[in-house]
């Protein structure tokens, strides 16, 4: 019983949920099977204590000491508790979508010929509509439902009326197929970013087509995700993230949060391949700083734990970037307190450590260093990079090979790091290894430093590296 499916369940559930199902197990509706009630009233008062959910003294709790145990029907009735557990979850769950039980609604009264009932709950609805702030592809799916159960209700007795359903179940079917159509096609484009994966998306150019000659741009939500998959598509086209730009700015506070997220993320998964990729930088480093800022102001950067320690540790960065040294400092006093509580002084040090290596405070750097905890693989990174080009800014030579060594080991010894990270830091200790030892006296193997640094793809600090190679030339 204990990783049961029923058991595992009750410890995601909230203290809320909890208190809520254990008044609907109490109230009344298990009369007839009154062992269904007294387990979940058990469990609910033991489900964290393994050792006292094992099944064979659950049963003797529930069926008396005496009762010889029979694992079928422990088994059976495990099951009845899960199965009334998980449709009172289904009922909570729809009872806050107002759209979907008006709907159901819509279609009982209509198949009761109800038809005084059914006029009612179409006007609701119609209001409901109304009152959408932001049009996403749920409201064009039930505008399409509503018009589907209006042509039923008038099958027989209103031609008229069913032709103007028709058209409209049609217009409003053929927006849900468009904007659901741009979503699955952004992310499955996306993933194709950053992993080895070949979709094959059908008819996408035929679509792109039909949205732009057909008046589906004036539904922000059908421009949200046409710029966003014409961005993935041709990242070099400049009007597209222009486009999308604006249109976050005057729509992003009105999308569902779930879904800002989606495309929130896409706009800065956009500007951060073009600032890896080295184009046009600085205007991009500008653009994704903007567009943190939106993310700080509307929330769609926080989530249920709070500000995610690689978002403060990327606005940080970005900041000390644009040299934003004031704001970045109040900043990560500000913003320290929302980061989750296991990765918040780790993640405040080094943010700290770093923002004090770009004011060129390198001795102040070594001695918050040795605070950062290296639980994190990514923070455990980062850390030994920052330290390898402390040692560098202040001619520790020797500390610093010793750090390559001790790094590249580190690397070895950690599989389960991200194949293109482990790259970009490889390259990183190969070119500052060539960099501490190419004479500084021969230019032309400077630039030719310089030529294959520009040349690889995955470089972790390259522009850090660039920096230093201009220095000897």
């Amino acid at each position: 019983m204990i990783n049961s499916k029923l058991v595992n369940l009750l410890r995601v559930l909230s203290n809320r949920d909890l208190k809520q199902l254990a008044m609907y197990f109490n109230a009344g509706f298990f009369e007839r099977k009154p062992m269904v009630a007294k387990l979940f009233k058990y469990l609910h008062k033991h489900y964290k204590n393994d050792g006292r959910i094992e099944k064979e003294k659950v049963f003797k709790m529930l069926y008396g000491a005496r009762t010889t145990y029979n694992d079928l029907k422990m088994r059976h009735l495990m099951a009845d508790v899960l199965t009334a557990t998980e449709q009172f979850l289904m009922w909570q769950e729809h009872k806050t979508d107002a759209l979907a039980i008006n709907m159901n609604l819509l279609q009982y009264y209509r198949k009761k010929q109800l038809d005084k009932h059914y006029k009612g709950v179409s006007n609701v609805l119609t209001k409901m509509h109304k009152k959408t702030s932001l049009q996403d592809a749920d409201y064009f799916y039930y505008v399409y439902k509503m018009a589907h159960e209006n042509i039923a209700f008038v099958e027989s007795s209103n031609a008229r009326s069913k032709q103007g359903y028709l058209q409209e179940a049609l217009n409003n079917f053929d927006r849900y197929y468009a904007l659901t159509k741009l979503k699955l096609a952004s992310a499955m484009l996306t993933y194709q970013w950053i992993m080895p994966l070949e979709y094959k998306i059908s008819f996408l150019d035929e679509l792109l087509t039909f949205v732009e000659k057909t008046n589906l741009l004036e539904i922000p939500m059908v421009a949200i995700y046409f710029f966003i998959v014409k961005n993935l598509i041709n990242p070099e086209e400049s009007d597209n993230f222009n486009q999308l730009k604006q249109l976050l700015n005057k729509h992003l506070k009105d999308v569902k949060p779930e879904e800002g997220q989606i495309i929130y993320a896409a706009a800065l998964n956009h500007c951060a391949r073009q600032i890896n990729k080295g184009e046009q930088e600085p205007h991009f480093l500008k653009e994704i700083f903007e567009l943190y800022k939106l993310g700080l102001d509307t929330k769609l950067i926080f989530n249920d734990d709070g500000l995610p320690a690689w978002h403060y540790k990327n606005i940080i960065t970005v900041g000390l970037r644009l040299e934003k040294y004031k704001w970045v400092r109040e900043f990560l006093y500000t913003h320290k307190d929302f980061i989750p509580k296991e990765f918040r002084e780790s993640a405040f040090t080094y943010n700290l450590s770093n923002y004090h290596f770009f004011r060129e405070e390198y001795e102040e750097v070594l001695l918050l260093l040795h605070k950062v905890s290296h639980n994190d693989a990514f923070y455990n990174f980062d850390s030994r990079t920052l330290l390898l080009k402390t040692y560098y800014e202040l001619n520790y030579i020797d500390s610093l090979e010793s750090l390559l060594d001790s790094f590249k080991q580190f690397m070895i010894r950690n599989k389960d790091f991200l194949n293109k990270r482990k790259e970009s830091y490889r390259n990183l200790l190969k070119f500052t290894r060539r960099l501490i030892k190419v004479p500084p006296y021969d230019k032309e193997k400077i630039r030719q430093l310089k030529q294959a640094l520009i040349e690889s793809k995955h470089v972790a600090s390259r522009e850090w590296l660039l920096e230093k190679i201009d220095e000897l030339l």
